[in-house]
């Protein structure tokens, strides 16, 4: 059973830092993106991976100074067709990324110029640069690893003995997809559906280690689509 400090940390995690993010951080961030200077998106993409990785090891601390097991947060290896499912997942995931890059490729300047004045916040978030696209693939990393830990392993833990499983998978994937609410209406819905995919994917394996791979695939894909979308014309190269 969670004790008081453990339900505390996943209080703030699941009700406060949304509303911290949409109210304070998020504007905050923005800010520096427009603010003209050269790489304005470094800056962010080192807060966000500074307070990903202060949520984890705040969890990890939490879970040594309680001596539990590793496995409880679903820290554990899949075996058999668990492991082949995920990796039959991956290859999918690849596939669509070559289908996707492919249709990009075909896009003509104004169909391009649409793409990228639709959505604002994926605009301000995406890497222009080259400096900003080496920095978004730790920042990759670090939500694929932290995200999964934090909604699918530990608000579940927490939650589920008084909400049971599927309430307390419920409450974390609201959760994850309201600390996307920066990015609209739109961000939200996309971010819930994802969450659901790598929540009933941890369902399914019994383990977060599946969900880290390819969340973490994900947004790896989704950054080089971005980054050859929203390129600066000074940028200086091309993705294959």
């Amino acid at each position: 059973m969670p004790v008081t400090p453990e339900l505390v940390v996943a209080a703030l995690i699941a009700v406060a830092y949304p509303i911290w993010d949409y109210v304070w951080g998020w504007p905050r961030m923005l800010r520096t993106i427009r603010s003209g200077c050269q790489n304005p998106r470094l800056p962010v993409y080192w807060e966000v991976m500074g307070q990903l990785w202060f949520m984890t090891l705040v969890i990890a601390g939490l879970w040594v100074l309680a001596g539990r097991p590793w496995s409880a947060l679903g820290l554990v290896l899949p075996t058999g067709w668990r492991l082949g499912a995920t990796a039959a997942l991956a290859l999918a995931f690849l596939t669509l990324d070559a289908l996707r890059t492919r249709a990009i490729a075909r896009l003509d300047s104004e169909k391009l110029r649409r793409v990228r004045v639709s959505d604002a916040a994926m605009v301000a978030f995406a890497p222009h640069t080259r400096a900003e696209y080496a920095w978004f693939q730790p920042v990759a990393v670090t939500a694929g690893i932290c995200e999964e830990l934090v909604y699918r392993g530990f608000l579940v833990w927490a939650f589920q003995p008084w909400l049971t499983l599927w309430g307390a998978v419920l409450v974390s994937l609201v959760s994850f997809a309201f600390a996307h609410a920066y990015q609209g209406r739109q961000g939200v819905v996309s971010a819930g559906a994802i969450g659901a995919i790598f929540a009933a994917l941890a369902i399914l394996t019994g383990s977060i280690l599946p969900g880290m791979v390819l969340h973490t695939l994900t947004d790896l894909l989704g950054a080089k689509t971005s980054y050859v979308i929203f390129r600066d014309p000074g940028a200086g190269d091309t993705l294959a």
